[in-house]
């Protein structure tokens, strides 16, 4: 009964993951339909058809956005072909991108054709389609935000600021100014102690930088269990911090490792262990990262039973600090969806945790974060 009471809360508090979404493909020709889908398989569910009449009439879910090709429609329709498929309730606020094959086809360029979000050349080898659906998806996520109390908002625009800040940085090998760090995660403090941090879990719901995604939920909810077991300011800002900080070295990854559709195999998982030694050695370039901000960015791989990495720490080797930090991360890494896998419901990932891994946690914090959950739904 207590693990049900568990989802029913934790589902306000943390469990906001929407199911796998889809993509919508319309195009006449079968093959290029599969074409399409291949390409879109590791990130997105594609659901095809040959004409927008077809579309319209058999799509029920709303999908993250609709690829509509040049070849499926007619000359004649090309000023309201768009229109038409957006006034139907399942496509009214979902991102339109017209896929043009038009170098293959000998003609000058798109046609011309009203309320696209974009085009995409599919002769152009370097298009990202993923990316480009992704970054349309998250426009539209992110400027819901607006109508959002102040708190919950300004801790996700200031964080997702700040976070493709520390990208750009890294990619130039410039240092992280940790002031901006602590004023974008400033506001996560406010809602929690405002009891507002549900809305940076909605707020959260949908985007499509996982990274990111992950990396505010672990900050929020260390915060949350800080604040519940009545640490100060100063140890509730760490947490914020090391929480949005602490898997950093991921955004140096390749992104076909971060976005593989199966389990990674061995030599793919020494290869992403290296996530943890490339945060650190980047946020040890910065003068004034806390202590307890590179612990966690450095240990909360490691677990008490030794198994853990990059080192190898066990038992009292490893401060309470980074304990609440690794049972927070492995709860939000498996209540999240991956590219391979499903979510797990919040009770079966305290189950994972207090039985099939036990001796890898802390129980005690084990414990205290299932009370906090408990205790947090409203």
């Amino acid at each position: 009964m207590e693990l049900l009471r568990v989802d029913s809360e934790a589902s306000r508090l943390a469990s906001f993951e929407a199911p796998r979404r889809s993509v919508v493909v319309i195009h006449p020709d079968a093959r290029s339909r599969d074409a399409v889908g291949r390409e879109l398989a590791s990130f997105y569910e594609v659901s095809d058809y040959p004409d927008i009449e077809s579309a319209a009439v058999r799509t029920k879910a709303t999908p993250a956005a609709v690829l509509v090709a040049d070849t499926a429609i007619a000359n004649s329709d090309r000023l309201q072909a768009l229109p038409r498929l957006r006034a139907e309730k399942v496509f009214h606020q979902v991102p339109m991108i017209l896929c043009t094959w038009a170098q293959k086809q000998g003609r000058p360029g798109a046609p011309i054709v009203s309320d696209a979000d974009a085009v995409v050349d599919f002769n152009n080898r370097d298009r990202d389609l993923i990316g480009l659906i992704s970054r349309l998806v998250d426009r539209r996520v992110e400027a819901r935000w607006e109508a959002l109390a102040p708190s919950p908002r300004e801790a996700l625009k200031r964080t997702l600021v700040a976070f493709e800040g520390i990208t750009d940085l890294i990619a130039t090998g410039d240092a992280l100014d940790f002031h901006n760090i602590g004023q974008a995660c400033a506001p996560v403090l406010d809602a929690v102690k405002q009891n507002g941090y549900h809305q940076i879990f909605e707020g959260l719901a949908n985007h499509n930088s996982f990274i990111y995604v992950h990396s505010l939920r672990v900050s929020t909810l260390l915060v949350l269990f800080g604040y519940k077991l009545g640490l100060g300011d100063d140890d509730l800002m760490t947490l914020a911090t090391a929480g949005l900080l602490h898997d950093i070295g991921k955004t140096a990854m390749p992104q076909a490792l971060l976005n593989k559709v199966s389990p990674l195999d061995p030599t793919e998982k020494i290869r992403m262990r290296d996530h943890v030694l490339l945060g650190v050695r980047y946020l040890s370039k910065a003068p004034d990262v806390p202590s307890g901000v590179m612990a966690i960015a450095g240990q909360h791989h490691e677990r008490l039973d030794g198994t853990g990495y990059p080192d190898g720490l066990q038992g009292s080797q490893i401060n309470d600090l980074v304990r609440i930090a690794s049972v927070v991360d492995v709860f939000a890494a498996l209540t999240e969806r991956r590219s391979y896998r499903a979510p797990m419901s919040a009770a079966q990932a305290l189950s994972v945790m207090s039985n099939n891994i036990r001796e890898k946690f802390d129980q005690k914090f084990v414990a205290l974060f299932r009370d906090m959950l408990l205790s947090s739904g409203g």
